[in-house]
């Protein structure tokens, strides 16, 4: 009797600490303005492709041409540019091209082609300049590592160039600096076949950390990952037409993103979507002609660890919900938004069509040497894929169609 009275007082004074700590959690969350999911794809993700061997650290993944064209470093920090063919990848070690940089480019979206695919630009953020590789030269330089004779050119002088994306006029736009960031415009030099300069510049005020970019038609639009903002700037002249902030749920904390920005269109609507990192959220921005507004931000939920798995290598077994989603992408039919999840290796996924989360599946094996920060959809034919980047192996292609029946009843089409 003695024994059971003393479990009973135990419990009761036990009461006190839980209320505590279920008030402590609630006020850790209290910053957050939008409902917290909890739900993750427990089953298989999508079906994968054969894994594409490339460069050690992918940095950039662009489809030209019939092709797909990977930059990144290897382990000795020489840059390389890969490509592959598509849609049937192979399993095995791309063509490879040495670009002879001292360090790879930037984010996910240091390197573009031009239209006609001749002709790759890099950043190459290590001695602050931009590098043109002639894609169209011979298998030998493909397949020689040391070979370097596609290296064509180089624009010197650009303080850290960060994005880089080639608009349908064959002007290359860059974003450079940090703290006082530009937009730069380069174009070929007059009477000349390849040499290329600086057209034109435009500062970006309100900006700190031009760390992507995508063009839609005349139009340049900017994610800047520590001013928490995205600006559109007209490329023809260079001109600043308009800014919004993204989701910010520390209340004017700076840096909660975005990291990567994609770009979706829906009838006679566009919308902007972009990663932010150290919010665990997606921001959905309407470009509405002169204005950008913020119309929802979506929480991304990552994929409990395997406890039995890492355990078994002596990594943290703690459920994971905060993934911090890197890059951002939208399938080819504009029907789901993906993240690359960094901290959990998985991939999350958005309905585009109602702005809700789905769920998450593990792209990544969790031991990944280097997190995912790299997406990049396409559609070849009827199938769509989505390629996903690991820095240790490559690129891991995933069917994605096999989602539009996965998420009929959740997720409408069009």
């Amino acid at each position: 009797m003695k024994f059971t009275n003393r479990i009973v007082f135990l419990l009761l004074a036990l009461v006190p600490v839980l209320a505590v700590a279920v008030v402590a959690l609630a006020t850790l969350d209290r910053g957050h303005s939008i409902e917290t999911p909890t739900k993750v794809l427990e089953q298989v993700g999508p079906p994968n492709l054969p894994l594409i061997a490339v460069s050690t650290d992918v940095d950039a993944v662009v489809f030209c041409g019939g092709r797909g064209y990977v930059a990144g470093t290897i382990v000795d920090d020489t840059a390389f540019l890969d490509r592959f063919a598509l849609p049937r990848t192979y399993a095995g070690k791309a063509d490879r091209h040495n670009m002879g940089i001292p360090n790879g480019p930037a984010g996910t979206r240091g390197m573009d082609l031009s239209p006609d695919c001749t002709r790759a630009f890099v950043a190459d953020t290590e001695v602050n300049q931009l590098r043109i590789v002639d894609t169209s030269a011979g298998s030998k330089a493909w397949g020689n590592a040391k070979a370097t004779e596609g290296l064509v050119g180089t624009i010197p002088d650009i303080d850290t160039p960060q994005a880089v994306a080639v608009g349908a006029d064959g002007n290359v736009y860059v974003t450079a600096g940090t703290n006082d960031p530009l937009l730069l415009q380069i174009g070929r030099r007059a009477g000349t076949p390849e040499a290329y300069e600086i057209k034109a510049r435009l500062q970006l005020s309100g900006c700190n950390t031009p760390r992507a970019m995508v063009l839609d038609g005349a139009n340049a639009l900017i994610a800047c990952s520590i001013s928490n903002t995205v600006l559109k700037v007209g490329l023809n002249p260079l001109r600043l037409i308009a800014s919004v902030r993204t989701h910010d749920p520390d209340n004017g904390r700076e840096g909660s993103g975005p990291y990567d920005i994609a770009l979706r269109k829906a009838g006679d609507k566009t919308f902007l979507y972009t990663a932010n990192k150290n919010s665990d959220t997606v921001s959905v921005i309407e470009d509405q002609g002169s204005a950008l507004a913020l119309v929802a931000a979506v929480k991304i939920a990552g994929k409990p660890a395997n406890v039995t798995h890492c355990a078994a290598h002596g990594v943290d077994c703690a459920v994971i919900f905060s993934p911090e989603p890197w890059s951002v992408a939208v399938s080819p039919d504009g029907r789901f938004v993906f993240t690359s999840n960094n901290v959990d290796r998985s991939v999350g996924v958005i309905c585009a069509a109602n702005n809700t989360f789905l769920g998450s599946w593990r792209a990544l094996p969790v031991l990944s040497t280097r997190l995912a920060d790299v997406l990049a959809t396409i559609r070849i034919g009827t199938d769509d894929l989505l390629y996903v980047a690991e820095g240790g192996t490559g690129l891991y292609p995933y069917l994605i169609n096999t989602l539009n029946y996965l998420y009929a009843a959740q997720c409408p089409a069009g």
